[in-house]
């Protein structure tokens, strides 16, 4: 069944199919982005995880560092480097604990790291004092201990690392992997854009320029007078243009039927004469008045036609018209084809627009001769009724 739609609503729903495409390719292209968005941020997160750690083993192992001067320096107390550095590591845990508010396995691993520190720290002041009270044996089992815990938070800070690293390594290939993939769809749907756009334009324009085509072809064919072609379907302004070029075509057949007719049945010739002074066109009569077929006259010079007494008067009045008069009246003979002359009165009227003089030729040999018989009759009476009138008003002056 097919869509009665105009133009406007043809040209809406290709514009709506468009969109719709380019509406799921940007919704495509905004997921793959938020995706990779979403990697980077987990990269990101797991790069700022790692970093805390390892500031806090460098700062832990930086503690240790501290808390070893007091052999060489013989302090019994803390130094303020330490204290400033067991403040640094507790920050980082901090920041660590915030970062990891949203993974409760990591953050527990990070609270377990924070407390392996916490009595790290806690056993410094003991093992300090077991060293000035001469308490060797004490002293080394704190530093067994401290030892330990040591290993113990290294291993854990090295666990939470390997684990974020692997977390970065596939969000940078996950990332990496959505950014190759959105290389693909950016030439995919380019490409296909391109493809579908082209597509939907060719069934579209296709369907108007073929209509458009027959409309102008149409033309050509009302100016040939050949049929035209099938009346174009559809509900759109293309076909509404093609009813009413039938009809106006129809309406000038028609007028063309009774302007023909007129022109044929007419007792007077009808013709055109170009400018290089040949017959254009000729109607029927031509043959009934001058014994000529019109197509025996078209492309003949008229003044082939013309009786040689009288070809000089009509030169002279053709180019009177030619030169500015517009109008013209001229009486002249026209060679009958058996020979004979024909008197004619030309009306001429010369189109500067159409390079063409239009003139309707009347067949006035019957009045000529009435003319002339009506001339020698009163010539006639004239003549023969002088003498005996002469001869009356003689005898009558006489008589008197």
């Amino acid at each position: 069944m097919e869509l009665k739609l105009t133009l406007s609503k043809k040209l809406l729903i290709v514009a709506a199919t468009v969109l719709a495409f380019e509406l799921a390719f940007v919704g495509v292209l905004a997921w793959a982005l938020n995706d990779a968005e979403r990697q980077l941020e987990e990269e990101s997160h797991a790069r700022a995880v790692i970093s805390g750690v390892t500031r806090v083993a460098n700062l832990s192992q930086k503690a240790g560092i501290e808390f070893m001067r007091f052999v060489v320096t013989m302090q019994n107390r803390d130094t303020p480097q330490l204290t400033a550095t067991q403040e640094q590591v507790f920050q980082e845990y901090k920041i660590l604990k915030d970062l990891l508010k949203n993974d409760p396995m990591e953050l527990h691993n990070v609270e377990r790291l924070q407390q392996a520190s916490e009595k790290i720290f806690s056993m410094f002041n003991p093992a300090r004092q077991a060293y000035f009270d001469n308490d060797r044996t004490g002293h080394f089992a704190y530093i067994v201990k401290i030892h330990g815990m040591s290993d113990i938070l290294a291993d854990q800070s090295n666990r939470i690392v390997e684990d974020f690293q692997k977390i970065e390594t596939q969000s940078h290939d996950l990332q990496s992997k959505r950014w190759n993939e959105i290389k693909f769809w950016l030439v995919c749907g380019l490409v296909l854009n391109i493809f579908v756009v082209a597509l939907i334009c060719e069934i579209f324009t296709q369907g108007i320029t073929r209509r458009v085509k027959v409309l102008i072809d149409n033309h050509f064919r009302l100016a040939s007078d050949l049929p035209l072609h099938p009346e174009v379907k559809g509900n759109d302004e293309i076909a509404a243009l093609d009813r009413s070029f039938r009809k106006m075509s129809e309406m000038l057949n028609e007028s063309m039927r009774r302007e023909r007719a007129v022109v044929e049945n007419t007792a007077d010739v009808i013709c055109s004469i170009g400018s290089d002074e040949k017959f254009a066109a000729v109607n029927s009569a031509a043959f009934e008045r001058w014994g000529y077929e019109p197509a025996e006259l078209i492309g003949r010079r008229y003044m082939e036609f013309i009786d040689p007494a009288d070809r000089e008067q009509t030169r002279s009045a053709m180019k009177e018209i030619l030169s500015g008069d517009s109008k013209l009246q001229l009486e002249n003979r026209v060679i009958h084809k058996d020979g004979s002359r024909i008197d004619v009165l030309w009306s001429a009227h010369w189109s500067a627009d159409e390079k063409s003089l239009f003139c309707v030729a009347h067949d006035v040999t019957e009045r000529k001769r009435v003319e002339r018989l009506k001339r020698d009759f009163t010539n006639m009476i004239s003549h023969d009724m002088r003498t005996p009138l002469s001869s009356i008003k003689g005898t009558l002056a006489l008589l008197e």
